[in-house]
């Protein structure tokens, strides 16, 4: 937006669902290198990792473009990294975090500045190149600083999609605050679902820079193929990926054939939709040899399968990633996390193939099984949108599985030693009046459902 024509801010949820309601910055794309085929395969990945990938991304929404009254044809509105979008998502200010870009930088070279300052990168870079990461204590200095399943979902995502230029798209970030990590985005995938059979993970592993220090650290070689496994088997299946595919392919279809007369090398409708098959034939190859690929390039031993079951209702984390019930084609003799998640208005109430709580670890020789049992809670739900004014005093932690609306004129009172828990991607939405009544004894709580 420019000052000159008025507010430099654009207040409208643009994105719906984001509960992002100003920007400062837009971009609209033509589709980039992908503009004569399905215009999709950097935008989609903002769907495919919602909720499911710890990696940065630029939100999308197709759009029919007009410019003074004249047609201009389908263009994808996307958001940018800007002060404004930090603050957004993570309410740091500009000056408060550093954005690097390793574009163009070859493995020892110093990134790029976005924002802020490089020192911090540089430093950490010096350091992992410098010290033996199986030393514990290296290795917990570095988990310090690196978001890891932030970093591995990059590389995953990368390597999935086999993106041709992730060598000159490669972006990190990390707020100044006490604590902070280095997080990765995911930008311009646009040279994605094209060769199946390419092997993006080989290059990634000799030649990024931090992957190819992190992947000598045998606990870092187990995490990623572990996480891998689990995405394959969850975010990137392809009865998801393709649904995406149909469902953003569609929101775009009515503008194409006229955009195509509009503008020259612009693809036919027949063409569109040619290529969203490519996209959908891309997604079925690659469920079948992407853990080929990470079993060949890490040298570890043949996959098994690890049926997981429930009674009641409840899913898993597997190295952090949500999976329901069904088969998972995992690597063997690592140990890997588990997690029993009960959905709302459940608990978790014991495991049949391992031990320990909800929190617990597993290690396959062999195809095996594992149960989690959910039973019924009697954790109060609160969901929807609040019609009177309301006080929880519980100290049976409350579920929240939907958006929480306060309306105006409404309060919510929330007394101490309460405990909220929140469903992935929820919020409580305050239009009215939210009093949080902890202390320093009796402390309220608000979490994930994951912990």
């Amino acid at each position: 937006t420019r000052g000159k024509y008025g507010d430099d801010e654009l207040k409208y949820e643009l994105f719906p669902g984001s509960k992002i309601p100003i920007f400062t910055a837009l971009t609209i794309r033509e589709g980039g290198d992908d503009y004569a085929n399905a215009r999709l395969t950097d935008p989609i990945f903002d769907e495919i990792a919602k909720g499911r990938m710890q990696v940065e991304t630029n939100k999308l929404r197709a759009a029919t473009v007009f410019i003074n009254g004249e047609y201009w044809g389908h263009y994808n509105i996307r958001d940018r990294w800007d002060d404004n979008w930090f603050f957004q998502h993570y309410g740091v200010n500009s000056g408060e975090y550093d954005h690097v870009r390793f574009e163009g930088t070859s493995r020892g070279t110093p990134p790029r500045i976005e924002n802020g300052s490089n020192q911090e990168w540089n430093e950490l870079f010096a350091f992992i190149r410098g010290n033996d990461l199986d030393d514990p204590a290296v290795w917990a200095f570095v988990k310090s600083r690196i978001d890891l399943e932030s970093f591995m979902d990059f590389v995953i995502a990368e390597s999935w999609g086999n993106n041709s230029s992730w060598t000159g798209n490669r972006e990190a970030w990390k707020a100044h605050a006490p604590g902070s990590k280095w997080r990765w985005f995911i930008p311009d995938m646009d040279r994605t679902f094209r060769n199946a059979n390419s092997n993006t993970l080989g290059g990634m592993l000799d030649s990024d820079q931090i992957l190819r220090y992190l992947k000598d650290n045998s606990e870092f070689r187990g995490m990623l193929a572990q996480r891998f496994a689990a995405h394959v088997t969850s975010t990137l299946a392809p009865d998801r990926v393709n649904g995406i595919i149909d469902q953003l392919g569609a929101a775009a279809a009515p503008e194409i054939q006229r955009t195509s007369e509009r503008w020259e090398g612009a693809p036919s409708l027949e063409t569109y939709e040619e290529e969203l098959q490519v996209m959908r034939d891309y997604v079925d190859d690659r469920a079948d040899n992407m853990l080929d690929q990470v079993e060949d390039e890490l040298n570890l031993d043949n996959r098994v399968l690890l049926t997981l079951a429930t009674t009641g209702e409840g899913s898993f984390l597997i190295q952090g990633v949500e999976i329901t019930s069904g088969i998972v084609s995992i690597f063997p003799n690592i140990t890997t996390p588990i997690v029993a998640l009960p959905a709302p208005g459940h608990r978790f109430d014991g495991w049949v193939g391992i031990d320990g709580g909800d929190s617990s670890s597993f290690n396959l020789t062999a195809d095996d099984s594992i149960t989690a049992n959910f039973v019924p809670s009697d954790s109060p739900a609160l969901t929807g949108q609040l019609t009177q004014d309301t006080t929880l005093s519980s100290l049976t932690p409350y579920a929240i599985g939907e958006d929480l609306i306060i309306p105006s004129g409404i309060t919510l009172t929330i007394n101490p030693g309460v405990t909220l828990e929140m469903a992935p991607g929820r919020d409580i939405r305050v239009l009215g009046t939210l009093l949080i009544n902890g202390t320093e004894t009796e402390k309220v709580t608000i979490r994930s459902r994951h912990g």
